[in-house]
């Protein structure tokens, strides 16, 4: 078994997470307008329901993917936001 806590596994696992939170946040998206279709052709009220149900645990999956690779590289991505806003507040002064 890898050990979690090595850096290289660390990353490796940590952007499988945003990966498949991408995945999942765009199946939920194409739940949603299958979904919104089938309301203007005026399909059955159990594929509507269920569409829109699909669409909402495509979304929890993705959220969760997501909230944990935002927590495995907070320090990384608050030191980013940083350098951003350093840049443009200097670019700014110019």
């Amino acid at each position: 078994m890898k050990d979690y806590y090595d850096r290289n596994y660390k990353a490796i696992k940590s952007r499988s997470y945003l990966i498949w939170g991408l995945v999942t946040a765009s199946l939920a998206l194409v739940m949603v307008i299958v979904s919104v279709l089938t309301v203007a052709h005026d399909a059955s009220t159990a594929l509507i329901v269920t569409g829109f149900a699909a669409a909402a645990m495509w979304l929890v999956a993705s959220i969760i993917c997501l909230r944990i690779y935002y927590k495995d590289n907070r320090v990384e991505i608050k030191a980013k936001a940083m350098e951003i806003v350093e840049t443009v507040e200097h670019a700014v002064k110019k």
